[in-house]
């Protein structure tokens, strides 16, 4: 009780007195997302930054290491302090088990769990099952250290905080189809990512558009597919992404979507199918974007080209796309004489859909060769319109609101299959005004505010609620690149975060997480990224000062 006793009285004994009239108050060295238990002490503790030290209990582990010297470079201390202050702190890390090799990654069951205790004796603890779930302590750790302005020091707060994330898939979208962008960009992103506790990266990496993997078996797929020569990912530039997304606690998890999407797969000989018009005429759309699932050469391309994936990319989870469909089935397959042959010769009829349930069994079928350990994922479509694999985990992202999207929830779960939400959190719709707590509206329809919608909000037994693993937000990329990622992303995507992250119960109100939420912003503006106003006229106390 004492805990949550604290997490209720954050927003009285941790506000700043900003005398601004007509802006809302902020807090100063609280935690986001909000933990689980935390109850923060009276006394701050000031400190010289070169005196912070980190020692274990259990043994060093390399990867913590680098992560420490990150914060430390970068994050703990972004505004130069030139006050007087001699004393130390000590930061005491205790990870239970081993640390991860070099060739072992975060995974989706990994265990994210810590505490974290700062006292007056001036040794902070963070103790963690697995160092991922340390990672997750250090980021918190880093929030509690607070720029005195009046003093010009650093200080940190005491408290106590034991922490876990509500879910476990708490991932983030980029679309680098639409617009390339860069890796050290990606890379930002990440950061910003682990400063707010996701765990998974959704990289979307190619669509109709581009196609600017690299695949050494494949390379007509980029030479073709790409947007330029300089437009592409290599195999270096991947592993360099998953080395930098593993020390911040983060999975990457690629996407490669089929058999709809696929204009720039065009590399890849015999692909694709033909595209006609009800006269039989030939036509382009302007991409022919469906694979042609009738040759059975091309079930041979997916098993070496995911089997190469494979040995790149190191995530438990793969995305199958499986979207939008119809949007070419007239045209590309049952407007196309060769697979309307074999429609009839496989009994179909004219159904595309059994056709199209057809080429999922064989991707399904085809990829589980390639490695049976992988949790495969599919759009909603797939539910919709065709049999989901078993074992799948269906990716919902369709419903105008809550009623809708609610409904779908509750009609996937019911039939066994575990689901992951993104239709409440599509950031690259940006709304005038506070999109993250107020609801967007149009002429005849009303929406969904980020920071309203929650997973398990259906109508549904705890059987059907834990089927729901967590949430996706998504950026797609039409209007995205490098001029706009970070501020579209942050920070709307931090309500996210929360949400997913959080108890239900302290996710409630949005308009009472303001302060909290304003602080957090401007962090993230202190350390160098570009997160933009989000809740009207506001300011960032130390924006101006920084390094």
């Amino acid at each position: 009780m004492r805990l949550l006793i604290g997490v209720c009285l954050i927003l009285t004994i941790n506000v700043l007195d900003a005398n601004y009239p007509g802006l809302p108050e902020i807090t100063k060295g609280s935690i986001w997302p909000q933990p689980v238990e935390v109850e923060y002490k009276k006394e701050a503790l000031p400190f010289n930054p070169s005196k912070l030290n980190l020692t274990y209990t259990n043994g060093a582990c390399s990867l913590f290491n680098l992560a420490f010297k990150n914060y430390d470079k970068n994050f703990f201390f972004p505004i130069h302090a030139k006050g007087k202050e001699d004393r130390s702190l000590v930061l005491n890390v205790n990870i239970k088990k081993n640390c991860p090799k070099d060739r072992e990654f975060p995974t989706d069951n990994m265990d994210e769990s810590y505490s974290l205790t700062i006292g007056l004796d001036r040794i902070a603890h963070i103790e963690a099952n697995e160092v991922w779930g340390a990672l997750r302590g250090l980021e918190s750790f880093s929030q509690v250290i607070i720029y005195n302005n009046e003093r010009d020091t650093y200080e940190i707060r005491t408290l106590i905080v034991k922490d876990k994330p509500r879910f476990k898939i708490r991932g983030f979208l980029i679309d680098t189809s639409r617009h390339y962008l860069s890796v050290n960009l990606i890379k930002r992103q990440l950061d910003l990512m682990a400063i707010n506790k996701y765990n998974i990266l959704h990289w979307h990496i190619v669509d109709e558009q581009s196609f600017p993997y690299v695949s050494k078996k494949f390379p007509q797929l980029s030479n073709k597919g790409a947007y330029s020569k300089r437009h592409v990912y290599k195999a270096s530039d991947v592993t360099s992404v998953m080395m930098h997304a593993k020390m911040r606690g983060i999975m990457v998890m690629p996407e490669f979507d089929t058999p709809g999407h696929m204009g720039s797969w065009y590399g890849q000989p015999d692909l694709l199918t033909e595209c006609f018009d009800e006269k039989g005429k030939k036509i382009e759309l302007p991409f022919p974007n469906l694979i042609d699932p009738s040759n059975p050469e091309n079930f041979k391309f997916l098993f070496n080209f995911f089997s190469e994936v494979k040995s790149l990319f190191k995530s438990t989870l793969m995305h199958l796309g499986g979207d939008e469909v119809e949007f070419w089935q007239k045209y590309c397959w049952f407007n196309n004489p060769k697979i309307q042959k074999f429609m009839l010769d496989k009994g179909f009829g004219n159904e595309t859909k059994l056709l199209e349930n057809y080429y999922i069994s064989q991707l399904s079928s085809t990829v589980a060769t390639v490695d049976k350990n992988w949790k495969q994922l599919y759009w909603q479509e797939v539910f919709d319109f065709s049999k989901v694999p078993q074992n799948s985990i269906v990716h919902i992202w369709k419903g105008g609101n809550l009623s809708e999207i609610y409904d779908t929830m509750a009609r996937v779960t019911q039939e066994g299959y575990d689901v992951i939400l993104s239709s409440c959190w599509y950031l690259n719709y940006v709304h005038y005004g506070p999109d993250w707590r107020v609801k967007k509206r149009t002429r005849n329809t009303e929406g969904i505010a980020l920071y309203e919608c929650d997973p398990q909000g259906f109508n549904g037994t705890q059987s059907q609620k834990d089927r729901v693993i967590g949430g996706i937000a998504a950026l797609w990329g039409e209007f995205i690149d490098a001029s706009n990622l970070e501020p579209v992303s942050w920070p709307r995507g931090s309500a996210v975060a929360e949400k997913l992250w959080s108890p239900r119960q302290f996710t409630v109100d949005a308009a009472a997480q303001l302060p909290r939420l304003r602080e957090h912003r401007c962090r993230m503006v202190e350390r160098g990224f570009n997160a933009a106003p989000f809740d009207g006229a506001d300011f960032c106390e130390n924006e101006l000062l920084i390094r």
